[in-house]
């Protein structure tokens, strides 16, 4: 990057090297330590890029070799200056507006506040402006230290700040008291139970959170608590004084039986093209789309097919318009039958890929009893799986208060 800046600022050429000995006079440039880029061999000419000062090293190689040296274009501030150095009014301008900007830079314009929750930006902008703080405001006036103290002093549940001026912006990072958050959230929110979804025999149960209400070789329904949130305080008389809420959490497995039916009949219908067709030619050019032709029709049945491209310029250059060809066939309607062996093909990959999806769910097979049954008119695939899937859903449970008949609910 410094580099490319630097042959900028200097100014470099593109040339072409061609005549009698031009592999020399790359040999002669290598010698002196001219540097050259970007070579290229077209044919018998050399094309590379050079800077201005090499370029002035070149008359006694060019000399010496018999070469000649085109200079193809000029590159850099240099040759920028030259090609505008009679238009005042556009460098007074360029000056100006540069000035501007690093008047304009003196000031913070955006103010970004990171972290917060409980506090909103709100609140927090309304506070920095009680500071005299707010966009348009000196970089030199602002104290980040100071903002950092204040803001721990005024906002309780902040107990780490960072103010820092990046550019022209300034830039507040909080950090608040998480856990007393989350305690002031759980005290105001019922406890989250585990409950199955489905009826099975439980195979696992590992809890991380909460009281675990099953244990393993438990039959459940659907609708029972497997994990409770709500955790009972106890005395020395193991009496109940209190309950703890927390979102229960566990990995419980369950084994259940799935019946599975499929079934195919042996006939079918399908469409044939008759050999009528219409067709619609569209074009689409900023949004605006133009129609030649019409797929209006009486046909009792047919099949739509549609081609569109994107028009480019020599395949290279895409063009912001769009077109393509709508068709219309008419079709009749057939009848045809499957032979029982295409049948049984259809109901084993319809089977194969029912069990894919389940393995990617992670569900388990554990015993496969489904059979192949032909009929007259259609054959079926029946049977029992038996699985060993994950199990749970997260729902709301109840919050109670004692009292001196015991718990209640409220």
């Amino acid at each position: 990057m410094k580099s490319s800046v630097r042959k900028y600022l200097s100014g470099y050429l593109k040339i072409q090297i061609f005549g009698y000995s031009p592999e020399r006079f790359l040999n002669l440039c290598s010698y002196q330590k001219i540097n050259l880029w970007d070579l290229n061999v077209k044919g018998r000419t050399y094309e590379m890029k050079i800077s201005v000062k090499d370029f002035r090293k070149l008359k006694p190689i060019i000399r010496k070799t018999k070469t000649k040296v085109k200079v193809v274009q000029r590159y850099g501030f240099p040759f920028f200056l030259q090609k505008y150095k009679t238009r005042h009014f556009l460098f007074a301008g360029l000056l100006m507006g540069i000035l501007f900007l690093f008047f304009m830079s003196g000031f913070v314009w955006e103010i970004e506040i990171d972290g917060n929750i409980r506090c909103s930006d709100e609140e927090i902008r309304m506070f920095l402006k009680t500071m005299d703080i707010s966009e348009g405001k000196r970089k030199k006036e602002i104290s980040c230290d100071k903002i950092a103290e204040m803001m721990r002093e005024n906002f309780d549940d902040v107990i780490w700040v960072s103010a820092s001026v990046d550019g022209v912006e300034l830039k507040i990072e909080v950090k608040e008291n998480m856990d007393r958050i989350y305690e002031e959230e759980m005290e105001k929110s019922p406890p989250m139970d585990i409950v199955a979804d489905k009826d099975g025999v439980v195979k696992s149960i590992i809890t991380s959170k909460g009281k675990p209400m099953v244990k393993a070789g438990d039959e459940v329904k659907k609708g029972d608590i497997l994990v409770s949130g709500t955790i009972e305080i106890l005395n020395d008389a193991m009496e109940v004084t209190g309950y703890q809420y927390q979102v229960a959490e566990a990995e419980i497995y369950v084994q259940t039986e799935y019946v599975y039916e499929e079934e195919i009949e042996h006939t079918y219908e399908t469409l044939e093209g008759t050999g009528k067709k219409k067709y619609q030619v569209w074009v689409e050019n900023n949004d605006k789309i133009y129609f030649i032709g019409s797929v209006k029709n009486g046909y009792k049945y047919y099949k739509i097919y549609e081609q569109q491209k994107k028009i480019t310029l020599g395949d290279i250059v895409p063009l912001p318009w769009k077109f393509g060809i709508k068709t219309v066939e008419e079709c009749k309607k057939k009848t045809e039958n499957y032979t029982e062996e295409e049948v049984r093909l259809k109901l084993s990959e319809k089977f194969h890929r029912f069990c894919q999806n389940l393995e990617k769910k992670g569900v388990q097979i554990l015993k496969n009893d489904v059979k192949i049954y032909c009929g007259a008119e259609r054959t079926s695939a029946k049977g029992i799986l038996v699985l060993e899937e994950k199990t749970g859903e997260t729902v709301a449970g109840e919050r109670y208060k004692i009292n001196e008949n015991g718990k209640e609910t409220y």
